[in-house]
């Protein structure tokens, strides 16, 4: 592991105090309900909630219904609270903006609609925020996820000086050019609270009115930080990656994009699993990068052909049940 990263053991890191609890309102609790019922109660069409995936992603765009709805080009817009695992961010909770694992909010529409810098001020004078009264920014930024072949024109979302997330179109995805570009607001729920409740880090943030983020999170944290750094075995891991490419590529080939998307998700994580440990060089890096974007690739291809689909195909099997 890189001397530069200066982790500290567990058991040190165990030691470390924790923060009182903060005062400040409104509780994390009540900003992700809030959050929500903006997106779901908002003007125009209502998004559809959601429910969280059950996979390790690192970014809720990843998430396999949203995913699969990029390739169809008929209006859509929805809104999913999504569980984040970055292990590569994991310190042991010891950084204030920064954890292994966090919560994204992301709210996409494809289709007609008011622009996302528009959405992204209402959003926060829905919170209580008047962005007129705060240093507001967004900044030109392109995102690019090699492994999913997917491209985006976006900006990244500062307020008073904290990155709350991005702004996105979405061009291409899975090596597909997109008829209809996604509009895709992702924003961070924890850099959202450190924001209005005026605190120092996540640790500090009141979940509710008698529980601090640290209360729930980190201890969590530090395990997940430990088992990153200090237990995961690469042989193991690497055996695992072959074990998912052959997953997803036995679903490819019995049309069954989505396991398969899933199957290269699984993969991804595996993969910063192992980049966290220091257990991939540069070229095997590259090696299984590409692999999963082949896979990616093809289920793009798929996916793409099904939302063309007229349907006959169910038709014909409902006739026959």
């Amino acid at each position: 592991m890189a001397d530069d990263r200066q982790i500290p053991s567990a058991r040190a890191a165990a030691a470390m105090p924790i923060t009182a609890l903060s005062t400040a309102a409104p509780p994390l609790q009540i900003i992700v309900l809030e959050l929500l019922q903006f997106w779901t109660a908002s003007r125009g069409p209502a998004a559809t909630l959601l429910p969280a995936c059950d996979l390790p992603i690192g970014h809720g765009l990843l998430h396999p219904l949203c995913f699969a709805r990029l390739f169809d080009d008929a209006p859509w817009r929805a809104v999913v609270l999504q569980p984040l695992r970055r292990p590569r961010d994991a310190r042991y909770g010891r950084l204030t903006h920064r954890a292994g694992r966090h919560q994204q909010v992301v709210a996409v529409r494809k289709g007609p609609g008011p622009a996302p810098f528009d959405g992204v001020r209402a959003l926060l004078a829905h919170l209580g925020v008047e962005p007129a009264d705060h240093d507001l920014r967004f900044t030109e930024d392109r995102f690019h996820l090699p492994a999913l072949a997917l491209e985006t024109f976006g900006w990244r979302v500062r307020l008073d000086g904290i990155g709350l997330g991005r702004v996105d179109w979405v061009q291409r995805a899975a090596g597909v050019e997109l008829a209809t570009p996604a509009r895709v607001i992702a924003l961070g729920v924890e850099r959202l609270g450190i924001c209005l409740q005026g605190v120092d880090g996540v640790d500090e943030l009141a979940w509710s009115a008698d529980q601090r983020y640290a209360d729930l999170r980190r201890a969590e944290e530090r395990m997940l930080s430990a088992y990153a750094f200090e237990i995961v075995d690469g042989a193991e891991l690497r055996r695992r990656l072959e074990d998912l490419d052959r997953d997803a590529v036995r679903c490819l080939d019995a049309t069954l994009p989505l396991p398969a998307f899933e199957a290269a998700v699984r993969s991804l994580h595996v993969l910063e699993l192992l980049a966290a440990r220091d257990a991939l060089d540069d070229d095997q890096q590259r090696l299984w990068t590409e692999r999963i974007r082949q896979r990616v690739v093809a289920v793009g291809a798929q996916l793409r052909d099904a939302a063309g689909d007229d349907g006959n195909g169910d038709e014909a099997r409902d006739d026959g049940a």
